[in-house]
């Protein structure tokens, strides 16, 4: 931590940072029995507009993004993999061996096309293919003043 919070500010900031929701994250590390929703709001958005807590939850999230989460670029080299056929996966055969009992053993297999097929649209999705949103930027207002 780079400045010094009260426990419960820590709390919240612990709170805030796990469920992304201030008024939960409120009410699970102050008092708040007796306080209504709109106090507990209000006093949530003065804990988040605290310059300790603000800095406080960018250390959280830089923490976050470790090597143990997979970042939007991996995910997507590992999808586009999967829909190029170059992943495979382990499963388990069964055989009958004849004498009336089974033998199981692990194969490779290739990614089946259904597979391949939901990597290709979740990478769409990531990738904002999907979105046929219109978006317009310095567009010309028209003022319409003729009476």
């Amino acid at each position: 931590m780079s400045e010094k919070l009260t426990p419960k500010q820590e709390k919240f900031c612990q709170e805030m940072s796990k469920l992304g929701n201030q008024r939960l994250a409120y009410q699970n590390s102050y008092s708040a029995k007796n306080m209504s929703e709109k106090s507990i709001d209000r006093e949530a958005s003065v804990l988040m507009k605290n310059p300790k807590v603000t800095q406080r939850l960018k250390e959280l999230s830089e923490e976050i993004k470790s090597k143990n989460i997979a970042d939007a670029v991996e995910i997507q080299t590992m999808l586009t993999k999967i829909l190029r056929g170059e992943e495979s996966e382990e499963c388990v055969a069964v055989e009958g061996t004849g004498d009336g009992c089974s033998e199981a053993r692990i194969v490779t297999k290739q990614v089946t096309p259904k597979d391949r097929i939901k990597a290709c649209e979740t990478l769409a999705k990531m990738r904002g293919y999907f979105d046929l949103t219109i978006k317009i930027d310095n567009a010309p207002t028209i003022v319409d003043d003729i009476k």
